[in-house]
């Protein structure tokens, strides 16, 4: 998730009318689940750099009975007028850019 999806969120949901948010559960989040492997991968991927992966047998865990977690946004939308803008990868190129490891070819690399 975006933190600036995150911060456009909050901003429909106070400009929202209290009538229609007041006491309700709004999930605030992508709608889609995806595995942290699948975002080591990507980000890997995206840095461009040969980075090897190495896991430990046995480390960590689940941290709850479910293999995944997929949250419901539909409330999100219906209440707020709101879902995420940036794509995964447009997120990733961008953590990537703030950490100073900017893929080539991205559009924050060419500014």
């Amino acid at each position: 998730m975006d933190v600036r999806d995150v911060a456009a969120a909050v901003v429909a949901a106070a400009d929202a009318p209290r009538a229609s948010v007041a006491g309700r559960v709004v999930n605030v989040a992508r709608g889609e689940a995806v595995p942290v492997r699948d975002l080591v991968d990507r980000l890997i991927a995206l840095s461009g750099l040969p980075v090897r992966v190495v896991e430990e047998p046995g480390a960590g865990g689940l941290r709850s009975d479910a293999d995944w977690q997929r949250v419901d946004i539909r409330q999100a939308a219906a209440l707020l007028g709101w879902k995420p803008e940036r794509a995964l990868d447009e997120s990733l190129r961008d953590v990537l850019a703030a950490a100073g490891d900017e893929p080539a070819g991205s559009p924050s690399a060419e500014r």
